[in-house]
């Protein structure tokens, strides 16, 4: 492992790119695998559902409603209600994908509940963090 397979993750399936890396487990014969190219993960569309990129985008939306609607600053309302809709999309967005959806409605409560958990602790870093910035 390199010290860019910390930062950098492969992406997508290259059938057919004409970059071939021989794959080999222990007892099979070599079988052609495509290799994706890196992604950097600090780029990549992946980093915005990202807890990092998620809390930055609860602490820009509350604080742009706070400087659009001054009477608002200091209301906790603000962050929690964009840290519950910033956690939805983000829940839509993984969970809607048919090849990641959950496949019973146990799966689907517990997909919710995780949710809903990962909202409320966006919604701590954003308190925290636009303390730092008011």
């Amino acid at each position: 492992m390199s010290m860019f397979d910390w930062f950098n993750a492969r992406r997508g399936n290259l059938i057919g790119s004409g970059r071939i890396a021989e794959a080999t487990a222990p007892g099979t014969p070599a079988t052609p695998v495509a290799v994706a190219p890196r992604e950097g993960v600090f780029v990549s569309r992946q980093s915005l559902a990202s807890f990092a990129g998620a809390s930055g985008a609860v602490t820009l939306l509350s604080q742009v409603a706070f400087r659009l609607m001054p009477m608002w600053r200091g209301s906790d309302w603000v962050p929690l209600v964009a840290a519950l809709v910033v956690g939805a999309l983000v829940f839509l967005i993984n969970e809607l994908d048919p090849e990641k959806a959950p496949k019973n409605a146990r799966d689907w409560i517990i997909s919710v509940a995780i949710a809903v958990v990962n909202s409320f602790v966006l919604f701590n870093a954003a308190l925290g963090a636009g303390s730092l910035i008011s």
